[in-house]
């Protein structure tokens, strides 16, 4: 038990000697060439470059373990790296124009191309000799690293739009992209689109319906697989015997983009002379050959992942918007604005792949893949719905027993460490198919296979307002939020279940003590252990047990107040113009559901560039903080 709260895995006053730091350059740069033969004739050319350096280091001295708390690496150990990034683009894009009085037609045409250069390289190692020492060459064991890669894009589009008397438009196009993902051969890949709208309200003289517009849309679009995803590869191994190689990737011949097709439908509306528009959109996207990084049997030698097109993903969704003028008089104005989106989402095949699981072996990430679910759905142990929850007697055949309240007072006749049982959970068949049975550690069959939520919320948007006021003052608010949807509290399950690091929580202090006291009697005993199993008990081997929970927020993500300098004023000193704000962000956040972690915003994983765990391990908080609140105060002035 963690009882004076030190951070995991070691003591604030150890953490103190870590080191960790980045330093980073960024330089992005582009020339712009635009020429125009002909009145209707156009042709713009865009060519830029974008560079990025990061330098990293992390950093423990020798015996940084000053308090003895910590057993990780206690003779130091040093990671640096280095990474260079060139990315070098141009874009040429032009439009041909048409008109006669009732029918305009604008063909447009371009390319883009893309070469990009990453260069990384660096050491890892543990193990200085002594003090004073902090170089990787000085480390007791040490490991470098160098990689390299160039990748090259080129694609091209054409786009056709025909407008009649400006109330019918209809819209052709395509694009065509070519990647060397494949090595040297390239591989393309064509996406159409077409897309249509209507704009009735030319055809009327309305007050109330002032503007109207219906449109639909339909489109493809692709994803490419990375540079040597296809092949086949081994990396380098060093041996006591000698140096070899091992194998690395293990290729995929049939690898192919993924495609995401999509259809929609929407309406867009202008109210009382266009003081209130309202916007409402229907879409419907099937994305086939989805790219997935799976595990094949690892007894063909290759251990790490490989990038598979496993099968279908569904989604549809409404989106809808609403925006207007609310008050408007001589010295007040109030805008007002909201906006919804609903989403489902569901995996529709996976191509006979078994369900993919995110961080590989470690537990405690419970966001899959399994047919039929949500992307990235959250499976994992709960607790079973009986009276004694506790897996406290032999399994009979292998099966859980749920013990009588005279077994359980039985049981209890003596202090117990919650470590000493676990409890009993849903039993499982297959992921989400409970069996009708119980499981444990120790019996039962599934215990982990139970579907305990979907990361991704059915509804999100915002709302909020502008008040001109007195002349020269402007107000402004927004709300945000997020409904139908759960969130892991990872950092929570290890604060409150943890042995080592944890359980100094107020609720898993007063049920642990309450059950190692020698003074408590065997049913208050009996009580604490029920509590502990529905509102503590996590981690493994009851992975995602009291830890996945209901998320609904609305945050007050921001709140400014503008005023507007007078002109007689600010032009005494040189100025066409000033404005001073003040504002703040993230002011408060209100809790609609039962989660009790620090920020249901926040997740394990920050931005990342693909993959399993980039792509699907969400709404799971760990190893962060808070999104801060912030204030701010800006003087603007303009010549």
């Amino acid at each position: 038990m963690n009882y004076y709260g030190q951070p995991a895995f070691a003591t604030l006053r150890e953490n103190a000697y870590q080191l960790n730091q980045v330093n980073s350059q960024h330089f992005a740069g582009s020339t712009n060439i635009d020429f125009s033969p002909t009145e209707a004739f156009n042709i713009n050319a865009t060519f830029g470059i974008d560079f990025t350096s990061d330098d990293a280091v992390s950093f423990r001295p020798y015996r940084w373990n000053v308090d003895g708390f910590s057993g990780s690496t206690p003779d130091g150990n040093r990671n640096v790296n280095e990474n260079r990034s060139r990315e070098l683009t141009v874009d040429i894009k032009g439009s041909y124009v048409f008109s006669t009085p009732r029918l305009e037609n604008t063909l447009l045409f371009g390319g883009q191309g893309f070469l990009r250069q990453a260069q990384s390289a660096g050491g890892s190692g543990r193990d200085f000799p002594g003090p004073g020492l902090e170089t990787l060459s000085a480390l007791g064991s040490e490991s470098s690293f160098e990689n390299w890669l160039r990748v090259t894009q080129i694609g091209g589009y054409v786009q056709d739009q025909v407008a009649w008397d400006n109330w019918l438009f209809l819209t052709v196009g395509a694009r065509w992209d070519a990647n060397s993902a494949f090595g040297e051969a390239f591989n393309t890949a064509l996406y159409p689109k077409a897309n249509f709208a209507i704009v009735p309200s030319e055809r009327w003289d309305s007050e109330v319906f002032s503007s109207m517009r219906i449109k639909g849309a339909y489109g493809t679009s692709g994803l490419q697989p990375g540079a040597f995803d296809k092949f086949t590869t081994f990396s380098s191994l060093g041996t006591e015997v000698g140096p070899g190689v091992q194998p690395s990737n293990l290729g995929n011949e049939q690898l192919k983009p993924e495609v995401s097709t999509e259809l929609e439908f929407g309406i867009d509306l202008g109210l009382f002379n266009d003081r209130w528009s309202v916007e409402a959109t229907y879409w419907d996207r099937v994305v086939t050959d989805a790219m997935v990084a799976r595990q094949f049997p690892v007894t063909g030698g290759f251990t790490q992942t490989q990038l598979d097109n496993i099968g279908e993903v569904t989604a549809h969704g409404v989106e809808f918007g609403i925006r207007g003028n609310l008050i408007q008089a001589r010295d007040i104005s109030l805008n007002v604005f909201a906006n919804t989106a609903f989403l489902s989402e569901k995996i529709t095949d996976m191509g006979g792949a078994p369900p993919l699981k995110t961080g590989g072996s470690y537990p405690r990430y419970r966001n899959y893949l399994v047919e039929g679910f949500t992307p990235g759905a959250f499976f994992g142990a709960r607790i079973a719905d009986v009276a004694i929850p506790l897996n406290i007697l032999d399994p009979v055949d292998g099966q859980c027993v749920v013990p009588t309240r005279d077994q359980a007072l039985a049981y209890f006749s003596q202090p117990r460490n919650p470590n000493s049982f676990k409890p009993l959970a849903i039993g499982n068949e297959d992921f989400g198919v409970p069996n009708g049975g119980l499981a444990s550690h120790n019996c039962g069959a599934g215990l982990l296979d139970t579907h305990l939520g979907n990361p991704t919320p059915d509804y999100a948007g915002s709302f909020g307002f502008d008040l001109a006021f007195l002349g020269n003052f402007q107000l402004t608010t927004l709300m945000e939020y997020k409904f139908g949807h759960q969130v892991q509290d990872l950092s929570g399950m290890f604060r409150r279940a943890n042995n080592f690091i944890g359980r100094n929580t107020p609720r898993s202090a007063e049920l642990y003590s309450t059950m190692l006291n020698p003074g408590s009697s065997a049913d208050e005993r009996l009580d604490a252990a029920i509590a502990w199993a529905h509102e503590v008990e996590g981690l493994s081997p009851m992975s995602g047990m009291n830890g996945v929970y209901d998320a609904d927020w609305i945050q007050w993500r921001e709140l400014s107040l503008s005023y507007r300098v007078p002109a007689t004023f600010v032009q005494r000193w040189g100025f066409s113009a000033a404005t001073v704000n003040m504002g703040v962000r993230n002011l408060l956040l209100f809790m609609m559901g039962d989660y009790p972690g620090m920020d249901p915003e926040g997740n394990v994983l920050g931005r990342c560039n693909g993959g399993l765990n980039c792509n699907f391990l969400n709404s799971t908080e760990g190893w962060g903080i808070p999104v801060p609140r912030r204030f701010t105060m800006s003087v603007r002035v303009t010549f």
